[in-house]
């Protein structure tokens, strides 16, 4: 058993692909019965309902603001109308705001999260809704 041990030790170190795929498929068929027993599985996070929906990734703008860009809003008429969700819930309309950004047709939105933490880090998901 050792020495089975030490070759296949060797062989993943020269790179031997059938050995690699050997352990992965051996250590996947180990964890799947576990898993399903735990019951863990992907569970997608809660989307807000509407007509468009975009998901934002805010980053840090000084002084106080975070920002993220969004593609899919292109009309005057859309951007009078969006909302910004944080999770499933609407953010008021005093933490958010939209400005155009060049002439490509895209726009950033200003945000700062319901609480006052920090959007980029705070563990939630935040999106651009037009309802």
């Amino acid at each position: 058993m050792r020495n089975h041990l030490q070759h296949s030790l060797t062989m993943i170190a020269r790179g031997d692909i059938r050995h690699i795929l050997a352990i992965c498929l051996a250590i996947y068929g180990l964890m799947l019965p576990v898993m399903a027993l735990a019951k863990h599985g992907y569970h997608a996070a809660p989307v807000p309902q509407g007509s468009r929906v975009e998901q934002i990734f805010p980053r840090w703008e000084p002084p106080r603001w975070y920002t993220a860009y969004t593609h899919m809003f292109e009309s005057e008429e859309d951007w009078n109308r969006i909302v910004v969700y944080e999770d499933t819930k609407q953010l008021p309309r005093d933490r958010y705001e939209a400005k155009p950004f060049g002439s490509n047709g895209w726009k950033y939105i200003t945000l700062a999260a319901s609480d006052g933490t920090n959007p980029a880090e705070n563990g939630r998901h935040y999106y651009v809704v037009l309802p």
